[in-house]
């Protein structure tokens, strides 16, 4: 069985790194599998995830769809 973090804050390294594949919403995939409640600062969001593109719209359809 495993066990899932019941809170974590990510950085914006991992959003940008596995956000970066297209395939089948990876990033959906291994951040819900990680925890429970991630957290991420807006300004990381804002400043560092600006130009990210297709890591940028994955996090935010997470996002919008309550993930």
């Amino acid at each position: 069985m495993t066990k899932k973090i019941k809170n974590a804050f990510i950085d914006t390294d991992i959003i940008q790194k596995i956000g970066g594949f297209r395939r089948e919403n990876l990033l959906s995939v291994i951040l819900m599998n990680l925890g429970y409640n991630l957290f991420i600062h807006k300004y990381l969001v804002d400043e560092e995830l600006i130009l990210q593109g297709n890591a940028l719209d994955q996090f935010n359809k997470m996002i919008s769809d309550g993930e």
